[in-house]
């Protein structure tokens, strides 16, 4: 995806990312750029659980868009990292977990520091799509 498909403003991420569902589509159009394939069969034919999970037609395996990504297994909703992740990438000189738990109103500092490691560091707004979500894969 290009720059020009994220959210250059505050305004423009609240719209975009207004629920878990539109999170969740934008991270599926990374993850899978020319559409769901199975990774047992290779299968492009899937539904959508009500669990948000792909069931493959082919095999019967159920992905999750976030399965071997930063997300997987997170108790934070999809939201709440993209909104992190938004701000981190947005701070010209940094952020740290105090700002993260100050602007997202997280009732713990370990709530900020949860989220903090794995934020991806940044160079300026305008580098944000990629450090943001360009990566999905988690690392080592």
């Amino acid at each position: 995806m290009a720059d020009a498909e994220y959210p250059g403003t505050l305004a423009q991420f609240d719209r975009w990312f207004a629920t878990e569902d539109a999170c969740r589509r934008y991270l599926a159009k990374l993850r899978w750029p020319e559409g769901f394939r199975c990774p047992d069969c290779k299968s492009a034919e899937a539904w959508l659980t009500g669990r948000a999970l792909m069931h493959c037609k082919g095999c019967g395996r159920q992905v999750s868009v976030t399965a071997g990504t930063i997300f997987h297994g997170t108790r934070s909703s999809l939201r709440l990292w993209f909104q992190a992740m938004w701000w981190v990438t947005a701070q010209k000189n940094g952020a740290s977990a105090l700002g993260l738990q100050r602007i997202l109103g997280l009732g713990q500092l370990r709530d900020g520091l949860d989220l903090a490691p794995q934020a991806p560091s940044s160079d300026g707004p305008a580098s944000g799509h990629r450090k943001m979500l360009g990566q999905l894969e988690r690392r080592g």
